[in-house]
């Protein structure tokens, strides 16, 4: 490639080896497609391909949950200049789309659905990765009466600083700015699933209370967690068992599961293995249904008296599903 002109073919190599130098580790041969960068004019590097091969070859700082969201100067149809920081207030549902993405297309009518029942809370805005041209095209032929907006920067633009990969993607931004979830692909009622949770988590109040010998606590508010799949939403605990309410979210037909070896941590290092569970087999897959939710309760040994937190943790696999700091007092 050294020694061959740049065209469009060669353009199109340099970024499918720019790709595979980001993504691939211990890749070979970094030296070399520097080089080739290097050997672009500087209207070559700022062409579409050009910037986004300097995306995968120089990455821009990515924001990831818990972060600010990044924002930038994005478009309206009529050339009209917006940013997310405009629509704060609500909760941000961010679409990165693109006309030739069949999944962006298939969501469509529930953003609109979303844009039309939950508009007292939340705005969706749609980001395109398309050209000008093609975005205006498109959106001529779809009913898109939410924020439709366009930075013309592709998968270089505001995408990458999001560590888009693949469309849809989709984030969740809460009122205050704050990015709250971030996920690739759809499936049919995915985007309400997801929004419901994050808004009615919102409202969630915890409360601690004495029913006889067991203290039941109600919401129970995590220091952090790296699951959307699963949330607890009830604690009891008696001087016999601690009992987990629990429930699972995921796309209807798509599968749940949880490890046998899932155990408690008490404030002082001490586990607590999982004993049973009621609505779910441990280490087997459970299928999702039409609802897209499943409550089940997990069941382990009793705490001592005077525990204040404990971590939910399903087993120590790096996937596997961590909820730390569960309160258990209202101290």
């Amino acid at each position: 490639m050294q020694q061959t002109p740049v065209e469009t073919i060669w353009m199109d190599k340099l970024r499918g080896l720019s790709m595979e130098m980001k993504y691939m580790k211990d890749f070979p041969y970094k030296k070399e497609v520097f080089a080739l960068y290097e050997k672009l004019s500087d209207d070559e590097k700022q062409s579409a391909v050009g910037k986004e091969i300097s995306v995968y070859l120089y990455p821009p700082v990515t924001v990831k949950t818990g972060d600010e969201m990044a924002d930038a100067d994005l478009y309206d149809l009529e050339g009209n200049v917006h940013h997310l920081a405009d629509y704060k207030g609500k909760y941000l549902l961010i679409d990165f789309w693109s006309r030739g993405c069949g999944p962006c297309m298939m969501a469509l009518p529930e953003m609109k659905e979303i844009s039309e029942t939950m508009k007292d809370k939340v705005t969706v805005i749609s980001l395109s990765t398309d050209t000008e041209k093609g975005w205006k095209e498109i959106s001529k032929t779809k009913d898109m009466s939410w924020v439709n907006l366009n930075d013309f920067g592709g998968m270089s633009g505001l995408a990458a600083k999001y560590d888009v990969r693949g469309i849809p993607h989709y984030v969740i931004i809460s009122p205050k700015g704050i990015i709250l979830h971030s996920w690739s692909g759809y499936s049919n009622g995915l985007l309400k699933r997801k929004l419901n949770k994050w808004v009615n988590k919102a409202n969630r109040v915890m409360s601690v209370k004495k029913d006889g010998n067991t203290t039941i606590i109600e919401f129970p508010i995590e220091k952090s967690s790296n699951t959307e799949t699963v949330e607890i939403n009830k604690i009891e605990l008696t001087g016999t068992e601690t009992v987990f309410h629990m429930k699972a979210f995921n796309a209807p037909g798509y599968w749940v599961s949880i490890s046998k070896d899932t155990y408690l941590k008490s404030e002082n290092g001490t586990h607590f293995t999982l004993k049973s569970a009621d609505g779910i087999t441990p280490d087997e897959r459970f299928t999702m249904p039409e609802s897209g939710e499943q409550a089940f309760k997990l069941y382990f040994p009793p705490l001592p008296a005077g525990t204040k937190t404990v971590d939910f943790i399903e087993s120590d696999c790096d996937s596997c599903f961590k909820i730390l700091g569960l309160p258990l007092t209202k101290e």
